[in-house]
């Protein structure tokens, strides 16, 4: 992210976060959570792995 950065995105990186990880068909998706439980957020990204 190129230039000022919003206050969301400070904001996020200050944040506690948990990680986990499932299997969905052998394949290990690895994801973290964190903020309020009833309301946490996500980002997905997407590999070649």
């Amino acid at each position: 992210m190129k230039g000022k950065k919003p206050l969301w995105f400070k904001e996020a990186l200050t944040e506690s976060k948990s990680e986990h990880q499932i299997i969905v068909e052998r394949a290990k998706i690895y994801y973290q959570k964190w903020g309020n439980k009833y309301n946490p957020g996500i980002v997905l990204v997407h590999g070649s792995g």
